[in-house]
């Protein structure tokens, strides 16, 4: 026999939705912070971190001679 814990499909659906927008908000930030320090500096005064996704150019890297 089930035992009702007093706590309505509602109520639970509306602390998932919260929780999942609080997650959401969270995320969104620090994903920016991971792409923009993947970026070079110049990248980054550019565009916004949103804008890398779509970009198709690549920045090579060198080691200049000694």
């Amino acid at each position: 026999m089930a035992v009702a814990t007093g706590k309505s499909f509602a109520s639970r659906f509306g602390v998932h939705i919260a929780v999942f927008i609080f997650v959401a908000i969270w995320t969104v930030p620090t994903l920016g912070i991971l792409v923009s320090s993947l970026r070079d500096k110049d990248q980054i005064i550019a565009s916004g971190w949103w804008n890398s996704f779509a970009s198709s150019t690549q920045t090579e890297a060198g080691r200049l001679p000694p």
